[in-house]
């Protein structure tokens, strides 16, 4: 949820300083609307990026969430996700990353991603990427794998030296190894991002459509680790620049999904929505 942030950074020119290394601590308060399961539930997360060089950058983020659902149970996961980016061949970008999940969940206790892509882009221009992720859920009943493609292309409208648009449109191309309950193994969705900047402020609004299960989002840094399909979604979020070494931001976001879980030996589909309000604070050094 917070690395539309660096993407503008290291592909559309929209850079807080020159510092070398960026450490944002956040809170997610989940809400789940018309769930037969689920209630409140948060995230704790802080998310670091360290320019090693003028080439080479290095990111980690560490999450915790808390799941809570309506007969009082409560599922507690830790999420560790590291990434390494490239610059080295003028106007390429090289990324590559792991994402390994410890929870109380057996099912997904021990997951994982590995995620690389390549881009090229133009300077305060355009920008086009593509990222591939390949998910292990070996202790789900059955075993599973995720296979997933996510094509992007971005482009820069400059305003005026200051001011700008910078809008991208992303593809999704998932693929289950094993059907589940959820009816397919294939599924694919879109995403059309855009990102007014000016001066100290930018203003950021999403919608993506489609289907999605077990999506690995964020560049990475999120997955969906549930027997859910994800159905469509949309959000917003404003950042403001309180110094020239700090920002806060604040997002706000909702996906329409279906929960599908076996009652009573019958398949059981409810269609129900989940909003997310995300407060996050970085410091440069």
């Amino acid at each position: 949820m917070r690395r539309i942030l660096i993407s503008l950074m290291l592909l559309s020119g929209l850079v807080f300083s020159q510092s070398e290394i960026l450490v944002m601590p956040y809170y997610m308060p989940i809400q789940y609307h018309d769930s037969d399961y689920r209630k409140g539930s948060y995230l704790l997360g802080i998310y670091s990026s360290l320019e090693l060089d003028l080439d080479n950058s290095l990111e980690i983020e560490l999450d915790y969430t808390k799941l809570s659902f309506i007969n009082n149970v409560s599922l507690k996961q830790k999420d560790v996700t590291i990434a390494f980016n490239n610059l080295s061949i003028p106007d390429w970008k090289f990324r590559a990353g792991l994402h390994y999940i410890i929870s109380d969940d057996s099912f997904t206790d021990k997951g994982f991603t590995v995620f690389g892509g390549v881009g090229t882009y133009r300077f305060n221009s355009w920008d086009a990427f593509v990222s591939v992720y390949y998910s292990d859920y070996k202790n789900y009943q059955p075993g599973i794998n995720v296979f997933q493609v996510s094509p992007k292309f971005g482009y820069t409208f400059k305003l005026s030296r200051n001011k700008g648009i910078y809008a991208s449109v992303t593809g999704h191309l998932i693929n289950l190894s094993e059907e589940l309950n959820l009816g397919g193994k294939k599924y694919n969705s879109g995403e059309i991002n855009a990102t007014y900047f000016e001066d100290m402020i930018s203003l950021n609004v999403f919608f993506w459509f489609g289907e999605q299960v077990f999506a690995a989002k964020k560049d990475g840094f999120l997955l969906y680790n549930v027997n859910e399909v994800y159905k469509g979604g949309y959000g917003l979020s404003a950042q403001y620049e309180l110094t020239s070494s700090s920002f806060i931001k604040l997002t706000y976001e909702i996906d329409n999904y279906d929960e599908i879980y076996d009652f009573g030996g019958f398949n059981i589909q409810n269609s129900a929505k989940s909003s997310r309000a995300i407060l996050a604070l970085g410091i440069t050094f």
